[in-house]
């Protein structure tokens, strides 16, 4: 029975097929089929509203910015990039003078400094940056590893909120090491000491050699070959591997304290509702403008052909009111969908602004990195709400290639933004330092984003990939319900051009032709007949190539004329 009702309607829909209306100024247009017409339609809806959206709406809601949104310790530390949030700033220019006594008085470095005194004591200690056991009655410091100084000048430490004293006095960073190492040092990071020692090598092998030449050495120079050789023997990647392990150590302190306060996690959430706000507005926005692209590119070309014969500047901006007008009309009437656009795009400026926020805690990213990210997530979103919700009911290849295609539109904007910015750097040229790099980001994000579409649709093998897993994965009860999905298109269409028709007009044309029929059935020769048909050509003001009869025949015997029906 099924099978029955099937090929009826197969029969009925290759008849409607086979039927040619021409209705309005659109008559004579040859119809494409449904699928074709809808992909096309779609592939329009994409681009347009992806370069729209990335290119003419994103510079008016985003300041995409080095770093991000939220500052991160790697954020802060960087003093090209201002803080994100006033009050932090406001807190390093408020930090105060360093306090190095506040420092040495603190219970944790006079304990550690305890424990080093009896080590030494008992020739148990050993010097932190050359590995030599140091003699109970050797000059030591407790040194910090990472100078208090600089910790106390670490927009981290103050991101965080920690006192100096106790991110200076942590295990890590106090190492004992001869008192004249710890001096030479004062208060230079470990890769400058470094550096400084690597300079004065010769100079300072130079002179370790004259003094040991002396036969005798005042308290002066014995002081100063002792510190020559203190400094000759320290061994440079262990001072350094002490150095990156006091800051990995107070690095996490400081990320364990700041990542998990509600400080940060505030400005987060700040962050990421707003850009999902922006993103969501973003999007709506897209799909409004999509629709008024397709209503004025419609029928802003009628409009001109219309206006060629008597232009009115009035009537024009009426005409285009009014174009607006429908659009906005047919907006409304996808309410749930633009509800549904602004719902994905928000979660993909939440999801976007989170990554953002993330990847700056492990490295700080650059301007156009957001942008990326929220072009990423856009289009990752939407390609599985295609394959996981399937809302058009499409097989899975088809369902596949459709998510390809939406990822394809996103990795063309996503190029184009990249080349928008190497523009941005490399043009300078007055009033178009602007508009010339957001023109070819767009042209380049456009060509890419068509031509990659295109590729997956004509592509022969990847055509013959989708046959493949629409086979493999056959759904008979889907196949029928799209079968009937077309016949109710195609059925629309239908009505829609007998809902075209004038009624009135053609009630008048039956009446009109019944009146011809009636006189000519009155007509009881051929002669009769013919002075009707002139009669009838007359009134609805026919023309002829002839005037009577005998026009006629001559018409008819000259072999140059021609009839034209």
């Amino acid at each position: 029975m099924a099978d029955t009702q099937t090929a009826g309607v197969s029969h009925f829909i290759r008849e409607l097929d086979d039927t040619d209306f021409y209705v309005d100024d659109q008559a004579g247009t040859p119809d494409t089929s449904p699928a074709a017409r809808s992909l096309l339609r779609q592939y329009e809806e994409v681009v347009v509203r992806s370069l729209f959206s990335s290119f003419g709406l994103d510079p008016l809601l985003f300041t995409d910015q080095r770093g991000g949104d939220v500052d991160t310790l790697l954020t802060v530390r960087d003093k090209e990039i201002r803080f994100k949030n006033p009050k932090h700033e406001a807190a390093y220019q408020n930090r105060g003078d360093y306090n190095s006594k506040q420092v040495h008085s603190d219970s944790s470095y006079r304990t550690k400094n305890k424990e080093v005194s009896e080590a030494k004591k008992s020739g148990n200690l050993r010097d932190a940056y050359t590995g030599e056991r140091l003699s109970p009655n050797a000059r030591v410091d407790l040194d910090h590893v990472v100078s208090a100084k600089e910790i106390h000048d670490d927009r981290g430490r103050v991101l965080a909120g920690l006192d100096t004293a106790e991110i200076a006095n942590i295990p890590a960073n106090l190492k004992p090491t001869d008192k004249s190492i710890n001096r030479s040092q004062k208060d230079k990071s470990t890769s400058k000491f470094i550096s400084d020692l690597d300079k004065t090598t010769e100079e300072r092998q130079s002179r370790i050699q004259e003094l040991r030449g002396k036969e005798r050495l005042d308290d002066k120079e014995s002081q100063e070959l002792h510190k020559l050789e203190r400094l000759e023997s320290v061994d440079k990647k262990r001072f350094l591997r002490k150095d990156k392990e006091a800051r990995g150590a107070q690095d996490r302190i400081l990320a364990l304290k700041y990542y998990t306060s509600h400080d940060f996690l505030a400005d987060t959430a700040k962050a990421s509702l707003n850009s999902g706000v922006k993103m969501g507005l973003r999007q709506s926005l897209g799909l409004i403008w999509a629709e008024v692209w397709f209503v004025i590119r419609e029928e802003f070309p009628r409009l001109v052909d219309r206006m060629k014969a008597d232009f009115d500047l009035g009537e024009l901006f009426r005409r285009l009111a009014g174009m607006v007008k429908k659009a906005f009309e047919k907006v409304r009437a996808k309410f749930k969908r633009l509800i549904a656009s602004f719902k994905d795009g928000a979660l993909a400026g939440v999801l976007a602004s989170v990554a953002t926020t993330v990847t700056n805690i492990f490295f700080v990213t650059a301007k156009n990195a957001a942008r990326i990210l929220r072009e990423t997530w856009s289009s990752l979103l939407e390609a599985l709400k295609i394959l996981f919700f399937n809302p058009d009911n499409l097989p899975w290849g088809d369902r596949l290639k459709a998510a390809a295609k939406v990822i394809a539109v996103g990795a063309g904007v996503i190029v184009g933004g990249l080349v928008q910015e190497a523009a941005a750097k490399a043009i300078h040229i007055p009033l178009l330092n602007e508009v010339l790099p957001q023109f070819l980001g767009a042209l380049v994000g456009g060509i890419l984003s068509v031509s990659l579409v295109y590729f997956l649709d004509h592509s022969a093998i990847v055509n013959k990939i989708v046959a493949f897993i629409n086979e493999l994965f056959r759904d008979g009860f889907r196949e029928t319900i799209l079968f009937f999905k077309e016949a109710n298109e195609k059925l629309d269409r239908y009505v829609a051009r007998l809902n075209a028709i004038d009624y009135a007009d053609f009630a008048r044309e039956i009446l009109a032709f019944r009146d011809i029929n009636i006189r000519l059935e009155g007509s009881r020769t051929e002669k009769e007949m013919n002075l009707v048909l002139h009669e009838v050509m007359r009134e609805r003001k026919i023309l002829l190539p002839y005037e009577d009869l005998c026009g006629l025949d001559a018409f008819m015997n000259d072999k140059n004329t021609t009839l034209v029906i």
